[in-house]
């Protein structure tokens, strides 16, 4: 793939999106390109998730320049990415 290469270790992610510049491929200007269809590593940004053990731990991008502004998100906000990771993913 042109866009993204494959994860070593990102946990449930395959793929790490390609960037240039130091921004994704898909951004033009502050609007991202594919929006509709973009990656579940896409939908969950800044987080990520990662499986140890029988536990999910949610970790942040620490370069999300919007860290720190909006509403705090709530247990069952983790919950729903959650969900959508196992289902997408197809793990447990």
């Amino acid at each position: 793939m042109s866009f993204a290469s494959p994860a070593s270790n990102s946990g449930h992610y395959r793929y790490r999106m390609k960037k240039r510049n130091g921004k994704c491929v898909f951004l033009e200007g502050k609007a991202c390109r594919i929006y509709d269809i973009r990656p579940l590593i896409c939908r969950f940004y800044p987080f990520s998730i990662r499986k140890t053990n029988n536990t999910y731990i949610f970790e942040i991008a620490k370069d999300c320049p919007g860290i720190g502004l909006g509403e705090q998100l709530g247990q069952g906000e983790f919950e729903k990415m959650l969900s959508k990771a196992q289902s997408t993913l197809k793990v447990s």
